[in-house]
Formats: structure tokens, sequence, C-alpha cells
């Protein structure tokens, strides 16, 4: 692994849980990230995740066809149900985003789904990471890749305005860039 982390913030009736795994450059696998929110008894919450591919082109069709077969190998040893779902992603994922990406708001009745759900998207990402054809030929363009994805969601996750209410605006910008999507690795 080059990077992972994994954020959580509480407080009154609002639970966030944030995790993000970056696998080696010269990898041929997604980054998994995954967002939990929960608002309180009343709202409900959210649960967006997925396994991105740091690729373009047909390196991206490629390690998408990977991800399939890593998801159905998950759902078959554990399955899960369908949620509702959360909506329309926003437009700056559809760059970033596979096909299989989770987003549901579910109801309670559907939380435990949704949390296998999940579970599913993070045994896939341990098997596509540990299946992953490795080449130094990946690194330069999945570096590349990888800063424009942290990038995207540095300008344009309207979810991360929410740091910016709470902690103000010069720490969060600064705790975006540099601890949730930092443009270059700490370690590769």
């Amino acid at each position: 692994m080059a990077f992972a982390r994994f954020v959580t913030m509480t407080g009154g009736e609002l639970a966030i849980g944030n995790v993000l795994a970056v696998p080696r450059a010269e990898l041929a696998a997604p980054v998994l990230g995954a967002d939990l929110v929960a608002l309180g008894p009343s709202h409900g919450g959210m649960i967006a995740a997925d396994l991105s591919p740091m690729t373009t082109g047909p390196a991206r069709e490629q390690e998408v066809a990977a991800l399939g077969c890593a998801l159905a190998t998950a759902r078959r040893e554990a399955p899960w149900a369908p949620t509702t779902p959360g909506g329309t992603l926003p437009a700056w994922c559809t760059d970033f985003f596979s096909p299989f990406a989770l987003y549901t708001r579910p109801r309670d009745d559907e939380v435990p789904a949704a949390v296998a759900g999940l579970h599913g998207l993070v045994r896939a990402f341990v098997e596509a990471t540990h299946d992953a054809p490795a080449g130094a030929g990946l690194r330069a363009a999945r570096i590349v890749r990888w800063q424009e994805y942290a990038a995207a969601h540095r300008t344009d996750d309207k979810g991360l305005q929410l740091l910016a209410k709470v902690f103000g605006r010069a720490w969060a910008e600064r705790f975006v860039a540099e601890v949730l999507f930092p443009s270059e690795l700490p370690v590769s």
C-alpha cells in the first residue's frame, strides 16, 4: 500500500467515517474510497464507496474487467441485497468512479445489506490489489491519475465543505490538501 488513511468525525447527531486506500503506483489496482455518514435517527444516512481505477483508456477497461471479476467473487462468498439508491452521483465522480460504485441512502431495514455491500467492495479491493499485475510502465500514468483524483476531491467534493463550517476555512483547506487528498503521496 502506498497510502491509507481512516478518518472519523462525530458530534451531536452527525457521525462520518471515511476510508482511502491507495495501492503502490506500479500496481494496476484501484483506489478504495468510502464515505459513511449518519445524520441521526430522523435523518438517516448515506454510504458512498468505490474501487476507482487509476488508469484511462484501454488500461482502464482491463482494470474495470478485473474489478468485475473480484466483485463477482465477493458476491458469491457473501451475497448482499440491493439497497435504496443514493441518487445521481455528482458529475465530477463520473470521470473516476467505476461502474460498481455503491451509493445508497439505506432505509433502517437495509442497513445490514448496505454494510454487506461495503464489505464486498473491501474484499474485492483486497483481491484486486493482491492479484494486480505490476509494471514500472504503469507508475507515471497512475501518479498523474492520482493527482487528478485528489485535485477533483479538493475542488469539487461539496461534502468536504462541512469541514470549513465546523473547523474554519484555513484549517479545512490545509487538512484536505495535506491529510485527506494530498497531491503527492507520502509513501510511494
